[in-house]
């Protein structure tokens, strides 16, 4: 299911994007892994209103490989190269769009940070941020455009998208066994790695 909404957001926002959740600006498991899960979820709740969003990796395409754990990660979940070309943008993918390609833009999402990055804010965006999760301390912007902000100071911002999934019944189909446990192992891994394997010290 996820798999399959990736593609069709990316299907949808190809020419012209029209919904984008953006990862920070490290391009970190967390930031990787999560905006793609936030996609999802927030594709599930506006597909009725014509908008599928699709996931950017802020970074360049090809620094992607040097991040060794997360195309490990990915991989082992059939993420591969091809699989992300069709799926997924990335930051100089999006900075290479022509003309006015990107002000037709309607929302966007922050995940894992809470500022847009300078590099976009000339495309108008900035008055399209309707949605930030985040587990950063709070810029406190786009107060005039915002729709949902959830800033919570935790290990790891993909914990929010999965208590977001969870309450709507994304883990609740008991014909989906197999798939389901493969999303959970696809989504623990930021969240152990931004915990430290939950280690308490963190919270010190």
């Amino acid at each position: 299911a996820l798999k399959d909404s990736l593609l069709a957001a990316k299907a949808a926002n190809a020419v012209r994007p029209k919904a984008l959740v953006f990862g920070n600006t490290s391009a970190d498991m967390d930031s990787v892994i999560g905006a793609m899960a936030m996609s999802w979820h927030l594709s599930s709740l506006t597909q009725s209103k014509g908008l599928l969003y699709s996931p950017v990796v802020n970074c360049a395409r090809d620094e992607l490989r040097l991040r060794i754990e997360i195309a490990h990660h990915l991989g082992r979940f059939q993420l591969d190269k091809e699989f992300l070309e069709k799926s997924v943008y990335f930051m100089d993918e999006l900075l290479a769009k022509e003309g006015d390609a990107m002000l037709e833009v309607e929302s966007v999402a922050l995940f894992d940070f809470n500022k847009l990055n300078p590099e976009f804010e000339r495309h108008g965006l900035p008055d399209k941020v309707h949605f930030v999760t985040d587990h950063h301390v709070d810029n406190e912007m786009y107060a005039g455009s915002i729709k949902r902000k959830q800033i919570e100071l935790i290990g790891s911002a993909t914990t929010l998208v999965v208590q977001d999934l969870k309450a709507d019944g994304f883990f609740e189909d008991p014909g989906q066994v197999e798939e389901l446990a493969q999303l959970s192992l696809f989504l623990a891994a930021p969240i152990l790695l931004d915990s430290y394997n939950f280690s308490e010290k963190l919270y010190q």
